[in-house]
């Protein structure tokens, strides 16, 4: 590599490095392509979401604090064939349907942390409830698969359901 740094320089050099590490991986262009737009997309249409780590979370379970609710917007699919982080405190409402349920199912009058599998569904229905009216809600950063790593466990969430997802 060090006769091919002295004509490639800063971005072009990174970018060659990172093109060669691709074609030798299982992951296409076109994947890492896709997951940075969206990124890009979701980060531009969320500007006001506030995040909450899986760390600060931690503290407030342990604390038994119940001034919040939980919100897990993943499919009934996801949900049910991996773990949940509070069952007994939790709403669920899969994102598609979060514009029609929440006004029944989400409290305005408490704390509303929302979690998907990493982050980016959860930042979009964060974004969701304050344009809704919501004021209180803030979006846990990495999902749950963030959190259960922060507690050096598996959230069991089928890497399928997650493959293409930019983690937020």
């Amino acid at each position: 590599m060090g006769f091919v740094s002295i004509f490639l320089k800063g971005e072009k050099m990174k970018f060659l490095v990172i093109f060669i590490g691709l074609l030798m991986s299982n992951i296409s262009i076109a994947d890492v392509s896709s997951k940075l737009l969206a990124k890009n997309y979701i980060l531009k249409v969320t500007p006001n979401v506030e995040s909450i780590s899986p760390e600060e979370l931690k503290i407030r379970i342990s604390a038994n604090e119940d001034d919040f609710v939980l919100l897990d917007v993943r499919t009934f699919k996801e949900r049910n064939s991996s773990k949940t982080i509070f069952p007994r405190g939790e709403v669920h409402i899969p994102r598609g349907m979060l514009e029609i349920k929440a006004w029944h199912a989400v409290p305005k009058d408490k704390e509303i942390i929302v979690y998907c599998a990493k982050g980016s569904r959860g930042r979009l229905a964060t974004q969701t409830l304050l344009d809704m009216g919501w004021e209180d809600v803030s979006n846990l950063s990495g999902g749950i698969e963030a959190y259960y790593k922060s507690l050096d466990s598996d959230c069991g969430c089928s890497e399928q359901s997650i493959i293409n997802v930019p983690k937020m």
